[in-house]
């Protein structure tokens, strides 16, 4: 069953991938939710759709939780956790930094995930205890040791929750000497910091379908995926730095400094 699990979520997931390609440039912001930066587009729709649909028939009695629909909770041995693209404001203005992801929990519990970046063509795929891998290529985090000299990655948009972020971090830069970009994805930075391309991550308020997929992905490339305060990420929490094993002490520490 485990394989079929395997074959199951790559192929749907690649599917989606490349159906989101077809319509990069090509369709229109549909609607925002209650978050007035939080796009759906046509694309979202029917990848979602088309993963939901692909999911039920392989496997009817599993739950399913989707970023543009709910259909299932967490009551179910197996939960799919959908984000049929992650990265939807920088997908509708042409920007190539978003993605598709999937993930399948066992009793809560990632144990397979999927980020597919199908504009790089780069398929990252991680299963609990056994690695994570870039186009079937096993990958690592950095092996940096320290905070200074890193380079990470914000959160993009200065609303009240991640205010805080900034100011911490903005806080320390004259003891330390760092970079950081924004890219708006957990995919994208989750899929960066387990190849070894950027040093570390700071996310606040995504959800469940963006956190689990990040936290497997990065962890299997041997590095950390912890809340704020430094303990293990769990599905109830909002919140996740993933980072490389040298540096994610000194994080948390910025994090929790006043």
């Amino acid at each position: 069953m485990e394989d079929r699990f395997e074959k199951v979520i790559k192929s749907a997931t690649k599917e989606a991938g490349l159906f989101v390609l077809e319509k990069y440039k090509k369709v229109d912001v549909l609607y925002t939710k209650k978050d007035e930066m939080d796009y759906v587009t046509e694309a979202d729709e029917y990848a979602n759709t088309m993963l939901v649909n692909r999911i039920k028939k392989e496997f009817p009695d599993h739950g399913i939780i989707s970023e543009e629909k709910d259909e299932d909770l967490l009551g179910r041995e197996y939960t799919w956790l959908i984000d049929p693209i992650d990265g939807t404001g920088n997908f509708s203005r042409g920007l190539p930094l978003f993605c598709v992801m999937i993930t399948l929990l066992h009793k809560k519990t990632p144990i397979l995930a999927t980020i597919y970046h199908p504009l790089l063509d780069e398929f990252y795929f991680a299963k609990k205890g056994e690695g994570a891998y870039l186009n079937d290529h096993r990958i690592k985090c950095s092996k940096k040791d320290g905070f200074a000299g890193s380079q990470g990655d914000l959160p993009g948009t200065f609303r009240n929750r991640n205010a805080q972020i900034h100011e911490r971090f903005f806080a320390v830069k004259d003891k330390y000497m760092y970079k950081f970009n924004s890219f708006r994805s957990v995919g994208v930075s989750s899929s960066f910091v387990a190849g070894g391309k950027i040093h570390w991550s700071i996310s606040k308020g995504a959800k469940i379908w963006d956190y689990a997929p990040a936290k497997l992905l990065v962890e299997e490339a041997g590095g950390v995926a912890l809340d704020f305060s430094g303990n293990e990420w769990n599905i109830e929490k909002d919140e996740l730095v993933m980072a490389c094993p040298g540096v994610y002490k000194e994080i948390i520490n910025i994090l929790n400094s006043k």
